[in-house]
């Protein structure tokens, strides 16, 4: 239904008449909408569970997209905001476009979707792109049994993270302008960033510089370790992010600690390291 206090126009274009107006859809709304959704593209349970988590964390901002029906009111964009809002529960406000002719449904969605890199970029953050994947760390560390989630963190929710943890521009900018950019993941500056705030920023950056350089490091240093287990991989494999991450967080808290390692190693059926 349409907001009361919202304004309503009706334009008429290459002899088509079309409406744009502001809406208020709640469940009741968006399973009426739905209803009329016909011969659309098959709904993606991540991109539904996305918008769903988005909206119970109070997401939502009337930001120019739209939910289209074409002449016949047939829905032709905007189911899976509308099934978010039936599985959440939670009442959404969106331009509407009714009249679109019908067979333009090909020619949607063609743009690039952003990505947290783009939003940071947008905000004016160096190394934009880094800062992302340490952001998505710093969230898959507070969410650890939430796996599939991983690559499922909304743009506002990086925003977030990038304004809670200021360090991270730091720990970013110094991993981007470092070697280990090459062997490491980018991930590897939020576990660090949060190594530091629990742990003084003087004893993560020797950590860091003993990766970083590899020199005067002992074999059972977590270092020396670090650094072997993701230089020595072959050539062209890769290795799974999560697993990844737990491997660092393995070396840190080693470092923290004070304790010697002789190898880094990360098991499916093993839990999840935490954080020192």
């Amino acid at each position: 239904m349409k907001s009361p206090n919202a304004a309503s126009a009706h334009l008429k274009y290459r002899g088509a008449d079309y409406s744009v107006s502001i809406e208020n859809f709640g469940p009741e709304e968006a399973a009426m909408a739905l209803s009329t959704n016909r011969s659309n593209r098959p709904l993606s349970a991540f991109n539904i569970g996305a918008l769903t988590s988005a909206l119970r964390r109070g997401e939502w901002k009337l930001n120019g997209e739209t939910i289209v029906f074409d002449s016949d009111g047939r829905l032709i964009q905007g189911q899976h905001r509308l099934t978010a809002v039936i599985k959440s529960g939670v009442w959404i406000e969106s331009f509407v476009i009714r009249g679109v002719p019908s067979g333009v449904f090909a020619t949607m969605d063609q743009g690039k979707k952003r990505s947290g890199s783009d939003v940071l970029a947008v905000e004016g953050k160096s190394n934009s792109v880094s800062m992302a994947s340490a952001a998505r760390a710093i969230l898959m560390l507070s969410h650890v049994h939430e796996v599939a989630a991983f690559q499922n963190y909304s743009q506002q929710q990086i925003l977030d993270v990038v304004e809670a943890h200021p360090m991270i521009e730091v720990w970013v900018s110094r991993f981007a302008g470092s070697d280990m950019r090459k062997f490491l993941p980018a991930a590897f500056a939020g576990v660090l960033t949060l190594a530091a705030e629990r742990h003084g920023g003087a004893s993560i950056a020797e950590f860091f510089d003993q990766v970083q350089s590899g020199e005067h490091l002992e074999r059972t240093m977590p270092a020396y370790v670090l650094r072997e287990r993701f230089m020595n991989r072959t050539r062209g494999t890769s290795m799974n992010l999560f697993v990844s991450i737990a491997l660092c967080i393995k070396a840190v808290n080693a470092h923290i600690s004070g304790a010697r390692i002789k190898i880094l190693r990360f098991s499916p059926d093993e839990a999840f390291p935490t954080l020192l």
